[in-house]
């Protein structure tokens, strides 16, 4: 048990120092070499270019031709592909010193911060700065900025356009072995400055203004992108930059453009025409503008008449309502109050007489009522000399002639 043990465990020390002798022996292309995601390096024998490899998600490269395939093309029998050992993108170079990884000196330009000479810092803006350097590999797909003096509108005012193009190789043989000088890059960017002079040559400044702020739809190329991608086709006395440089384009992007001062009377005259023609768009625009502003501002000022107007009539119209509900208030009050005090004497009538009515049915309910008619009448006429006494009239106490 001890045993396989220590062997497993020397087993596993024996991986591990394999595996780190050949991550630290790629670093120096020494029978191993280190492929980086997107790159595609070219193996020489005796300073022959033997085998290509490349380390692309999604393609494929034929290790003899240089042809990049997509992963949807199957791989042919009879081809068979290096090998990312444990995935970690370090692959058999050879036998050192005939298996060598190729270089080449390569010339580009390169979006950086460039140097301030009198200080040794960056500047804070951006530039486009040639480089040039000896490389072991070629990006697969890259961009790289694109600056063109020397370009003419159609109305002759002079511009420096900067584009930015994005370059997918096609073929890494026909990229390092058949474009000899100046390299492939510079000859790609000869075919892109052409293909761009001709089309400012076609266009006012106003309608390069337009492209430059038109924004592709989904799936579709604006007009100023189709002009480049015709490059990349084939057509009558022209090869495709494919076949010719080895790399076509897969997008072209518009960044900008300055217009240059005049090399002669015809530019000069074209610029301040077109700078003349600007200021008059300016000052249409800007009187636009203040029309427009002053418009506002009466509408604004009429506005605000009308909403006081309004106010001012619902304030009034408010009061006078108020008014005539105060005054049919008062109205009705005082028909209310007549109707009560009406209300009141008739029931204070009716009430006494319903009291008269009834001591005069008590009066006449008692037994004594003669008596008291008499008394009553004496009491009322006792100053005549006929006593009128009422019909009811009973006398309680029998009269006699000797009474």
């Amino acid at each position: 048990m001890i045993l396989t043990a220590v062997i497993i465990s020397c087993a596993i020390l024996m991986i591990g120092a394999a595996l780190y002798a050949c991550y630290k022996l790629a670093d120096y292309n020494v029978l191993f070499t280190r492929v980086p995601e997107g790159e595609i390096i070219g193996i020489t024998y005796s300073e022959k270019i033997g085998r290509f490899m490349g380390n692309m998600t999604g393609y494929w490269i034929h290790p003899r031709t240089g042809q990049v395939h997509s992963n949807e093309e199957a791989v042919p029998d009879d081809v068979s592909l290096p090998k990312d050992l444990f995935g970690t993108g370090i692959y058999w170079l050879g036998i050192p010193p005939f298996a060598q990884r190729y270089t080449y000196e390569f010339h580009w330009n390169k979006w950086a911060k460039p140097v301030d000479p009198a200080t040794g810092l960056e500047k804070t803006e951006y530039a486009i700065i040639p480089r040039q350097a000896i490389v072991d590999s070629i990006y697969f797909r890259a961009q790289y900025p694109v600056q063109v003096n020397g370009c003419e509108t159609k109305e002759g005012v002079p511009l420096t356009m900067t584009i930015l193009i994005t370059v997918q190789v096609d073929n890494a043989d026909t990229a390092w072995f058949k474009i000899k000088s100046p390299g492939w890059l510079s000859a790609l960017n000869g075919q892109v400055t052409a293909v761009l002079r001709d089309w400012v040559g076609g266009k006012t400044l106003e309608e390069i203004n337009t492209a430059q702020a038109e924004i592709p739809s989904m799936g579709h190329h604006s007009e100023f992108q189709l002009a480049f991608f015709t490059l990349n086709e084939s057509t009558v006395g022209n090869l495709s930059i494919k076949t010719m440089l080895g790399a076509g384009l897969s997008g072209v992007h518009f960044v900008g453009y300055s217009i240059d001062e005049a090399r002669n009377p015809t530019q000069r005259i074209s610029i301040e025409k077109y700078f003349a023609s600007k200021e008059g768009e300016a000052a249409i625009e800007k009187a636009r503008l203040e029309a427009i502003a002053a418009q506002e501002t009466a509408q604004k000022t009429r506005t605000e008449a009308e909403a006081a107007a309004f106010a001012t009539e619902k304030q009034g119209e408010a009061e006078a309502s108020a008014k005539l509900a105060m005054a049919k208030a008062n109205a009705e009050a005082t028909i209310l109050q007549g109707e009560a005090e009406a209300s009141a004497i008739r029931t204070r009538g009716e009430a006494e007489a319903h009291v008269q009515a009834l001591v005069t049915k008590a009066v006449k309910d008692n037994p004594h009522y003669g008596a008291m008619v008499l008394s009553v009448a004496i009491k009322d006429q006792k100053a005549a000399t006929t006593l009128v006494v009422n019909a009811n009239a009973v006398p309680t106490i029998p009269l006699t002639p000797n009474s």
